[in-house]
């Protein structure tokens, strides 16, 4: 690879830092380094956290570019190569073929009515939440069927690859990021039972807003990767599928599946 685009995480000095430093690298190996995709442009450098990443995939999923992030937050499941690490990334890199797992996205719309009012991808999560102290009152359909309804602060429909991420910290089941499914995690359900649900990856999810029994016109909200998008009220519908889009992610980390858990998530005394 000769022709890279460097995104930093404006927000922390250091990623820009890393990122500049980078830049000057590459310039030095006769490589190109751009700032937007161009029809040359091979692979995608992120520095920051997993959401820049987030962000980044979603900005650039229509190019199919793999994407290679350099950590520069704190667990890091997406931007796995950290500071330390970069310039020896950066030579497998330049020398040769390197792998890349395709990662399944999610593609969701809003309607108000018969009104598609948005349409996006993301590669986590897509999530409805309620506003303030308000319980969210709605219903599930799974392929058209009537699943259930809950009283819940939200649900979380979640990727493999955002197994880790909201729908984890919401009590959902960790899953091999290679994997082709849908998670559904209730958050904070208002009843005993709060058991996430594991769907075949062709299944259709849709999330219908309904009026609260006691709190007229209680509204929700709905975000893709964690960025809210919009007010959801009372009889506005979310349909999550499966997106035909995929995002790259490079692999350089031979640890299997189980070894990073381990790394990410064991007690850490265990290393010692």
């Amino acid at each position: 690879m000769k022709h890279f685009l460097l995104i930093a995480n404006r927000n922390k000095p250091e990623a820009v830092k890393m990122a500049d430093c980078v830049r000057e690298y590459l310039k030095g190996c006769g490589c190109v380094c751009g700032t937007e995709v161009e029809k040359e442009t091979e692979c995608v450098l992120v520095f920051g956290g997993d959401g820049t990443l987030l962000q980044a995939a979603g900005e650039l999923k229509d190019h199919g570019l793999p994407f290679l992030g350099i950590n520069m937050g704190t667990l890091g499941y997406l931007a796995e190569v950290d500071p330390d690490h970069v310039e020896e990334a950066l030579k497998l890199l330049m020398s040769g073929p390197v792998a890349v797992e395709r990662r399944m996205m999610l593609s969701g719309q809003v309607f108000r009515g018969e009104e598609e009012l948005y349409e996006d991808v993301a590669l986590n999560d897509i999530a409805i939440g309620s506003r303030g102290l308000n319980i969210l009152n709605f219903k599930v359909y799974v392929d058209g069927e009537y699943l259930t309804t809950y009283q819940a602060d939200g649900m979380v429909v979640a990727s493999p690859t955002g197994s880790t991420a909201y729908n984890l910290s919401a009590g959902g089941p960790v899953v091999n990021p290679r994997a082709s499914l849908l998670v559904l995690t209730p958050v904070s359900p208002h009843t005993l039972i709060s058991r996430s649900i594991v769907l075949e990856s062709c299944s259709v999810v849709e999330l219908v807003i309904m009026e609260h029994p006691s709190r007229e016109g209680a509204e929700g909200c709905v975000s893709f990767d964690g960025n809210e998008i919009m007010t959801l009220k009372p009889g506005d519908r979310v349909r999550i599928c499966k997106s035909d889009k995929t995002t790259g992610i490079v692999k350089f980390n031979k640890l299997s599946f189980v070894e990073t858990l381990r790394k990410k998530m064991g007690n850490r005394q265990e290393e010692k």
